[in-house]
């Protein structure tokens, strides 16, 4: 069984590839990380497919460290850049919320 990888082609659009290199070569977050509210809030393509056979590939993550979320981790995944755009604004928005 494969691992399933993929690279970004220059539109940001996942493409199927054999070579672990260039799977995972150069930078692979999305949104660089950044650090609210003592939070840090990370998106990054994942270059192997995290759906397991079970539809599209899931290629992204964003994920919250610190401050509450490190008790009750915060991760969510999705199939596309833009989803990906808009999942680490919602992750941005919930760190916003913490007062």
């Amino acid at each position: 069984m494969g691992l399933n990888l993929y690279r970004l082609d220059e539109n940001h659009n996942p493409v199927e590839c054999e070579d672990y290199a260039k799977a995972f070569k150069g930078d692979r977050h999305v949104v660089p990380r950044e650090t609210i509210n003592g939070c840090d809030i990370s998106t990054v393509f994942l270059a192997i497919d995290h759906s397991f056979g079970g539809g599209s590939p899931v290629l992204f993550e964003t994920m919250i460290f610190g401050g509450p979320f490190d008790k009750h981790e915060y991760q969510t995944r999705c199939c596309t850049w833009d989803e990906a755009l808009v999942m680490h604004e919602t992750a941005r928005q919930k760190v916003l919320a913490l007062k």
